[in-house]
């Protein structure tokens, strides 16, 4: 006697793989989507509801970041779960994203990202300072980790300029009743709250 089984789901066509989570999450949202079986192997296991949550999460502190759309971003790990999920926040927002193993060497490394570029380079091994090497190693890469300190220490100013500033002067010997009159309600700019 043989088993008829229903035919297996055929999966459509979209127009990014992150989409691909909607549509299963969709479908069988509560089933098991990806099991982490890096070199560790926690065991942890992921549903389309959770993967699509945690996919949001990353993309969103990736866009909380600063990165935008078409800015490169390479991932250094194991091939662990957050591996794909990093992938997936990071092409969600149209980032593009360069997968590194741990397993090649410096130099490899030092080509493939030199090549790529990258804005970013997330290391996501545990208790490894090989990123912080990798900037170090790098003078354009130190050279623009400056320039972007530089940018920021000059966003903060502009910022600052921008606030309203209330400047108090004393002198000794005579008395003033201008600071009563900033704090009196009748005082014309506090009337226009």
């Amino acid at each position: 006697m043989t088993q008829d089984w229903p035919p297996p789901p055929v999966a459509p066509v979209l127009g990014r793989i992150d989409a691909y989570l909607d549509h299963w999450a969709a479908l069988r949202g509560d089933d098991e989507f990806l099991i982490d079986g890096g070199p560790v192997l926690t065991g942890r296991r992921m549903s389309w509801h959770q993967a699509r949550r945690e996919v949001d999460e990353v993309a969103a502190a990736l866009a909380a970041a600063g990165l935008q759309r078409g800015d490169r971003v390479s991932y250094l790990a194991d091939s662990r779960l957050d591996f794909f999920v990093h992938f997936l926040a990071a092409s969600s927002i149209g980032l593009v994203w360069q997968g590194l193993s741990p397993k090649h060497t410096w130099n490899e490394l030092s080509y493939v990202v030199g090549d790529f570029r990258p804005r970013v380079v997330f290391d996501a091994r545990l208790g490894d300072a090989t990123s912080a090497d990798l900037v170090a190693r790098r003078p354009d890469l130190v050279a623009a980790e400056r320039r972007l300190a530089a940018a920021d220490r000059r966003l903060v100013g502009a910022r600052r300029a921008l606030l309203p500033s209330i400047s108090l002067t004393a002198s000794t010997g005579r008395s003033s009743s201008a600071l009563g009159d900033l704090l009196n309600g009748d005082f014309s700019v506090w009337n226009l709250v």
